[in-house]
């Protein structure tokens, strides 16, 4: 693992994927971040229609939180 992996992951409070119209690419990055991370997702989800129409069939977001300082 990098240097700056082990950074993020210590850091890590949470982690979430969400996608448009791509679950089977959502499935594979929620199965790396498991491994990345060592621990589940807080949620795994399909955005709603108004991002999925600008942003496009295909999309994936990853998204992280820390603990408050």
């Amino acid at each position: 693992m990098s240097h700056e992996a082990a950074h993020v992951k210590q850091a890590l409070r949470d982690w979430i994927v969400q996608h448009a119209q791509a679950p089977d690419d959502a499935r594979r990055l929620v199965e790396q971040g498991r491994e990345i991370f060592g621990f589940e997702e807080l949620f795994c989800t399909q955005v709603g229609p108004v991002l999925g129409a600008h942003l496009g069939a295909g999309m994936l977001v990853g998204g992280m939180t820390r603990p408050p300082r």
